[in-house]
């Protein structure tokens, strides 16, 4: 049986909070297989139960403006993604990776930023993306 499901999103114009929860919305998105990740909202619905494998990357406005970020499923941290402070005045880009299980129904999104403004909304910079490893029953 052959599973398509999986997302590749890169922001534009999106870094940036879109609820109390200060989650950042990519709304550029390069491959949505499945439609799993709704641009409009910035979060990753899944349709297909199994282990998945997402990323995130963020790119800062300088090196004297940090961030701190999180992968999370249902608004819950789980992969932490944190920037620290260089002191010298050039960009930086922080990322984070890992395998997830999800049941259906489960949503994924990069959100609970601390500082977002500091996050560079201007560049293609700044992605998320996952895709289904293996499905399980």
């Amino acid at each position: 049986m052959l599973y398509q499901t999986g997302f590749s999103e890169f922001q534009a114009i999106g870094a940036t909070t879109i609820n109390s929860s200060r989650n950042i919305l990519f709304r550029i998105a390069v491959n949505n297989n499945g439609d799993d990740y709704n641009p409009n909202t910035g979060v990753f619905t899944c349709r297909i139960p199994g282990f998945y494998w997402f990323s995130a990357s963020l790119i800062s406005v300088s090196a004297t403006k940090s961030f701190s970020c999180s992968i999370t499923v249902n608004s819950g941290i789980e992969l932490l993604i944190s920037s620290v402070n260089y002191g010298a005045d050039a960009k930086f880009t922080v990322s984070g990776s890992g395998v997830i299980m999800l049941s259906k129904a489960e949503t994924v999104q990069v959100g609970i930023c601390d500082n977002p403004q500091n996050i560079d909304a201007g560049t293609f910079a700044s992605s998320f993306s996952g895709f289904l490893i293996r499905p399980y029953p």
